[in-house]
C-alpha cells in the first residue's frame, strides 16, 4: 500500500514540476513582457499558479489511480504498461498545448483555450494568426519539451511502479479511497468555489495573472464550458434586427427631440461609492410599493437623494448583474459572460474609464472573489485594489459566504480615510444571500426561508444606513456621490399568482445620495435597465461613454423608455405601455400585462438576437482585450 501511495504521490509531483517548467518556458518566451515584472510578481506567478498546476495534476492522476486499484486483479506488468500508454500520449498532448500557447499568445492576447481551434475550418484566418510566430523554434521547443518529459517520466517515475506490492483485494479497496484527496486537489482545495481562472489571479498586472494560468487546464476547462459559435436566437435578418435595436438605444439616424441629459450633479468629478446590494428587490422597498417594514433606513434616505423607481435587473444572478452594472453588457439567456475570461476581458468597465479621468478604484466583497470567476473579470477591469473574504478575520464570517456587511462597510470607511480623491469604491454586499445568516436578533417573526430572507435585508439595511450616517461625518462626503442599487431581484417575498420570470421579480431600486447631488428628495419615473447605469453616470460626469454599446443614458430627453432582462432560455421586456415574458423553448409569449404590441415583441426579440450575436463575437481576435476599445 505504501509503495503504491508513494508512486501516486510522485506521479502527481511529476506533473506539477512539468507544469512549473512550462510556466518558466512561457516567461522566457515572453521575455519582453516578463522582464518588466518585479521579483515579487514573478514569484507570484509560480505561487499562485501552482494551485491550478496541482488541480491539473490531480485530474491526470485519476486514471493511474484506477489502474493501480486493479493491482489486486491484474499483473503489475500489465498495470505498468497501461499507465505508460496513458501518460505518454498525455505528455505529448500537453506539450502541443503548451507550445501552441506560446505561438498564439502574442497574436490572440490570451492563454490557449478552445477558441483558436474553432478557426480550423477557416485555415486562412488561422494561419494569419500564427504566421508571425517562429515556427521552426516552436517545433524545436515542442520536440525538446515532449522528449524531456517522456524521458523524465520513464526514468524517475515509472520505476517506482516496478516495486510490486503484494496483490490483494483489500489493498485495491484502500487505493480507491485515495480518490477523496485527489478530488480535493482537483477542485483546488476546500474553498466554496471550485478552482477557476480567478483563483490564480493575484495582481492588477494582467500579464502576471495570465502567466499564472496553466494552459492545459485552461484549454480543457474551455472545452467543458462550451461557448456557442452559432446564434440560436436568430428569427429575422441581422440588418432588420440591428435597425430595431439601434432605435431602442437611441442610435438611429433620427436624433431624439432633446439630447441633453437631465443634470443631477453639482460637482464635475465627485468621489463615487457604488453599493451593489445582494438581492435587493423592489418588493421590500416601501416607496416602490413593497413592504414598508424591511428597509426603513433605505426609505428614510430616499428623501435625501434621488430615487429611480423604474429600474430592472438584467439577469437573475450576481455574475450577470456585475457586468451589466459595470460594463453595461446585457445578460444572456443561458451563457454567463464572466465565466469566459477571454470575453470578460474584452468588456469596457466603469473603473477603467474612470481611471482615464484620474480616479483611483477599489472593489470590496466579503466573500470569495473567485466565485463564478468574478475575480478574473474584476482583475481585468482596472480596479487598483480587490478586497475579499480572506482580507477579513474568520470571526467576522458567517458559516457559508464570508464577512458580514457591517464589517465590510466599516473597512471601506477606514480605507477611504487615506484614499486620494477622486476615487471609486465599489461594494458588493452578501449577507442577504442564502442561507441568510446575519449577526442580529430576528426582527420580522417567522422561521421559514422567506422570513429569513426578510430579516437578512433588515440587517443589510441597518448596515447600509449606519454606513451612510458615518459617511456624512467624513470630510469627503460633500464631494461624493453614493449610488445604491441591486445585483438582481429576488423571488422572495412571494406574492399570489406571481410568475417566476415576471417583471416584478426583476424590478430593483436605485438611489443616488451624497453631497455631490444638485437635486434631492426627488423620484425619477423612467423605465431603464441595470445596463443603463454606466452610461447615465458617465454622461453626468461629462466623460466619454461611446465604448458602452448596450448602455443608454435614460436621463436624456426623448430616449426610449424600456427594460430588457433574461432568464434561463427566455427574456422579458418592459416599456411604458406594458410588459411580456417570452419563452425561447416554446417560442411564444407566456405572460403579459398591459398593452403589448407587435412592435414591442419585435423589439424584444431583436434585442435578444443582436445581443446574443454580440456575446458570440466578444473576445474574438478582432475584439482582443484592450485593443478594440
Amino acid at each position: 500500500m505504501l509503495k503504491r501511495l508513494r508512486f501516486l504521490g510522485v506521479y502527481v509531483i511529476f506533473w506539477v514540476v512539468l507544469f512549473e517548467c512550462c510556466r518558466v518556458l512561457f516567461l522566457l518566451y515572453e521575455w519582453r513582457k516578463s522582464s518588466h515584472l518585479s521579483a515579487s510578481l514573478l514569484f507570484g506567478t509560480v505561487a499562485s499558479g501552482i494551485r491550478m498546476d496541482l488541480s491539473a495534476a490531480c485530474y491526470l492522476a485519476v486514471i493511474p489511480l484506477l489502474i493501480i486499484a486493479g493491482d489486486g486483479f491484474i499483473p503489475p506488468r500489465v498495470s505498468r504498461r497501461l499507465i505508460e500508454w496513458f501518460t505518454i500520449p498525455v505528455i505529448l498532448l500537453v506539450a502541443i498545448l503548451v507550445v501552441s500557447d506560446l505561438g498564439l499568445f502574442a497574436a490572440w492576447g490570451f492563454r490557449v483555450d478552445v477558441t483558436p481551434f474553432l478557426y480550423l475550418s477557416m485555415p486562412r484566418e488561422a494561419f494569419a494568426s500564427a504566421s508571425s510566430s517562429p515556427l521552426v523554434l516552436l517545433v524545436l521547443l515542442l520536440c525538446g519539451l515532449a522528449l524531456s518529459a517522456v524521458v523524465a517520466f520513464r526514468r524517475l517515475v515509472l520505476p517506482l511502479h516496478d516495486e510490486a506490492p503484494r496483490r490483494s483485494w483489500i489493498q485495491s479497496a484502500l487505493v480507491v479511497v485515495l480518490i477523496v484527496p485527489l478530488f480535493v486537489g482537483v477542485r483546488g482545495g476546500f474553498q466554496l468555489a471550485p478552482i477557476n481562472q480567478s483563483s490564480v489571479y493575484f495582481s492588477t498586472n494582467d500579464f502576471a495573472n495570465q502567466a499564472a494560468i496553466n494552459p492545459a487546464w485552461n484549454f480543457f476547462a474551455s472545452v467543458a464550458y462550451r461557448q456557442p459559435d452559432r446564434n440560436e436566437y436568430r428569427f429575422t435578418d441581422d440588418t432588420s434586427a440591428l435597425r430595431v435595436v439601434d432605435s431602442l438605444l437611441g442610435k438611429s439616424s433620427i436624433p431624439p427631440a432633446s439630447s441633453a441629459p437631465l443634470p443631477l450633479l453639482r460637482i464635475r468629478r465627485p468621489n463615487i461609492v457604488l453599493i451593489i446590494w445582494e438581492g435587493l428587490t423592489a418588493k421590500i422597498i416601501g416607496p416602490l410599493g413593497g413592504r414598508a417594514d424591511v428597509t426603513p433606513n433605505f426609505t428614510r434616505l430616499t428623501h435625501d437623494g434621488i430615487l429611480f423607481d423604474g429600474i430592472y435587473a438584467s439577469g437573475n444572478r450576481t455574475p450577470k448583474g456585475l457586468p451589466a452594472i459595470l460594463s453595461g453588457f446585457p445578460s444572456q439567456p443561458i451563457q454567463v459572460v464572466v465565466k469566459s475570461w477571454t470575453k470578460a476581458a474584452a468588456l469596457p468597465t466603469l473603473s477603467e474609464t474612470l481611471a482615464t479621468a484620474g480616479y483611483h478604484s477599489a472593489f470590496y466583497y466579503g466573500g470569495e472573489l473567485e466565485f463564478a470567476n468574478i475575480k478574473t473579470y474584476l482583475a481585468n477591469s482596472g480596479y487598483g485594489k480587490l478586497v475579499g473574504k480572506f482580507d477579513f478575520a474568520p470571526r467576522d464570517w458567517n458559516s457559508k459566504w464570508g464577512a458580514h456587511d457591517h464589517v465590510v462597510l466599516g473597512r471601506v470607511l477606514k480605507d477611504l480615510e487615506l484614499e486620494r480623491a477622486p476615487w471609486l469604491a465599489t461594494v458588493l454586499t452578501l449577507s442577504s444571500h442564502e442561507p441568510f445568516e446575519v449577526p442580529m436578533k430576528t426582527v420580522i417573526p417567522g422561521n421559514d426561508v422567506e422570513h429569513q430572507f426578510l430579516n437578512s435585508h433588515v440587517y443589510a439595511d441597518a448596515s447600509v444606513g449606519a454606513f451612510i450616517e458615518r459617511a456624512r461625518r467624513e470630510p469627503w462626503w460633500d464631494s461624493t456621490l453614493v449610488i445604491i442599487t441591486a445585483d438582481h431581484g429576488h423571488h422572495y417575498p412571494e406574492t399570489p399568482m406571481m410568475l417566476e420570470d415576471a417583471p416584478e421579480q426583476y424590478r430593483i431600486p436605485m438611489l443616488w445620495l451624497g453631497g455631490a447631488l444638485a437635486v434631492r428628495d426627488t423620484v425619477i419615473h423612467r423605465i431603464a435597465s441595470q445596463t443603463d447605469i454606466v452610461k447615465t453616470l458617465l454622461d453626468q460626469l461629462g466623460l466619454s461613454s461611446s465604448e458602452y454599446r448596450w448602455s443608454r443614458d435614460f436621463l436624456t430627453g426623448g430616449a426610449p423608455s424600456f427594460a430588457y432582462y433574461t432568464f434561463n432560455n427566455g427574456f422579458g421586456f418592459v416599456d411604458s405601455a406594458g410588459s411580456y415574458v417570452f419563452d425561447n423553448v416554446s417560442r411564444r409569449v407566456t405572460h403579459q400585462e398591459g398593452k403589448v404590441s407587435a412592435a414591442a415583441i419585435l423589439a424584444g426579440r431583436s434585442f435578444q438576437q443582436v445581443t446574443a450575436q454580440a456575446y458570440i463575437d466578444l473576445g474574438r481576435p478582432k475584439n482582443k482585450p484592450h485593443q478594440s476599445r
